[in-house]
């Protein structure tokens, strides 16, 4: 649930799941224990405005962003389990390092191998990593990648350029074909996540830098509204404020 105001409580089937008291945060209810296979199921959700608000305004309540059912197998990347975060070296060479999180919903652990492919905006591979690990048995692993780029183009407020990062999570499967003992990969699971190269630096004195550019910041505050629809602004209308922001000169928001 990306978000659900201004309280919930979640059943499945008539069982008590999850209660979210946050109108603003997204969570997370598995399900997977609770689901009558080759039946019908019934997901409820309960939601609670009754004037305990986070705010000294009402703006709306209700199942008010996008709802997403997620099917995995037991083993496969956790939810938000990519971070990346590029540092830049000596002159125009950058580490990427990526930091994955397996997650093992099995009663067994499974030893996997975890890759990461490294695109360019065009979609082409530009740098590749790849490691092994254990995941035991109902728990989680971390695993950390490195890759070199050498003179990526920069993420800028005026050339948002976005590269991409890939994650695989295979497992090695042994079959017997035509008598012979065959091993070959099995892929769990594939996530991809975007992001810029980009520095930045604050100082006391002269204030905000991008790349090693003086930045000045221009922004705006605004609440999470809107007069037609209140809570539940559609997307179009965030691209829509966004864009005259821009024309404005904004260069951030909060």
């Amino acid at each position: 649930f990306e978000a659900v105001a201004l309280q919930a409580v979640v059943y499945c089937n008539g069982c008590l799941l999850e209660k979210n008291d946050s109108a603003y945060t997204s969570f997370e209810v598995d399900v997977t224990d609770f689901l009558r296979f080759e039946e019908d199921n019934v997901l409820a959700v309960y939601v609670k405005a009754d004037g305990r608000h986070e705010g000294w305004w009402y703006d709306g309540a209700g199942i008010y962003r996008s709802v997403w059912m997620v099917k995995t197998e037991k083993v496969s990347v956790d939810l938000y389990g990519v971070y990346i975060k590029p540092e830049k070296q000596q002159e125009e060479k950058w580490l990427v390092p990526v930091e994955i999180t397996v997650r093992n919903d099995d009663f067994i652990s499974h030893r996997v191998s975890v890759k990461t492919v490294l695109r360019s905006p065009q979609g082409e591979q530009i740098a590749e990593a790849q490691a092994q690990c254990v995941a035991a048995r109902k728990g989680k692993e971390t695993v950390t990648l490195q890759m070199e780029v050498e003179a990526p183009s920069l993420w800028d407020v005026d050339n948002p350029v976005q590269y991409q990062v890939e994650t695989i999570v295979c497992e090695e499967v042994r079959s017997y074909k035509e008598g012979r003992l065959c091993e070959e990969d099995r892929e769990l699971d594939r996530v991809t996540e975007s992001f810029g190269f980009r520095s930045i630096a604050f100082d006391a004195d002269r204030g905000f830098f991008l790349n090693g550019r003086r930045v000045l910041l221009k922004g705006v505050n605004m609440h999470q509204d809107y007069g037609l629809t209140g809570r539940a602004v559609p997307e179009r209308v965030q691209r829509y404020r966004l864009k005259l922001l821009k024309e404005m000169g904004c260069n951030a928001f909060r």
